[in-house]
């Protein structure tokens, strides 16, 4: 991404789309920030269209999402008349490969609706690969949420009443191996530091 694009846009993308989360993405939030997850996530209904993994609580379907408030993202803040991310360092990885995935050969491609002010290209081979990588860490973090959250929705409803009994869950280790886990929790650091802002 080009030096100080995003010093260009003035959060036009924390504005205009809901974050969903996975388990990583809150205990990075979490453990990064000091900040018990309920202050910063919120559950939304179930969007169709949408493929983020749906969990099956005893009051209904739902998805995890961080909060929204006045008409962005919690984590939107004012520094010097502009708005910026309040996390950079610890912001969830959906936000941080934004605004590109893959196309069907593996290659990198824009979003349709990517909401950037003007057209963003790598500028090298380099960065093109970077970002592809940090596209795939997405997905398999993505993966191993759905997982989780299969597992979840299999336990008995007794054990399914609120988000906390999902917190509980999902954030604890899973069964990965410590350098599994160390690994999945620290995305890849040049993705973060070309991408996001200082």
């Amino acid at each position: 991404m080009p030096e100080g694009f995003c010093l260009e846009c003035h959060g036009k993308c924390c504005k205009e789309f809901t974050v969903y989360l996975t388990h990583l993405d809150i205990r990075r939030l979490s453990s990064g920030l000091g900040l018990a997850p309920s202050s910063f996530i919120r559950l939304y209904e179930v969007v169709p269209r949408h493929k983020h993994p749906i969990i099956n609580l005893s009051t209904g379907e739902v998805r995890i999402g961080l909060r929204r408030e006045n008409g962005g993202c919690c984590f939107l803040v004012n520094r010097e008349g502009a708005l910026r991310c309040g996390v950079h360092d610890h912001k969830p990885m959906e936000c941080r490969i934004y605004p590109y995935g893959l196309d069907v050969h593996g290659g990198l491609n824009h979003l349709a609706n990517y909401m950037c002010p003007f057209d963003v290209r790598p500028r090298n081979e380099a960065e093109s690969r970077e970002i592809v990588k940090g596209i795939r860490w997405q997905k398999e973090e993505l993966r191993k949420y759905s997982e989780i959250v299969e597992r979840f929705n299999n336990l008995p409803e007794k054990r399914r009443q609120d988000i906390d009994d999902f917190l509980r869950y999902s954030i604890r280790p899973w069964g990965f191996r410590r350098t599994i886990r160390r690994r999945l929790d620290q995305p890849p650091g040049k993705l973060h530091d070309r991408m996001d802002l200082p």
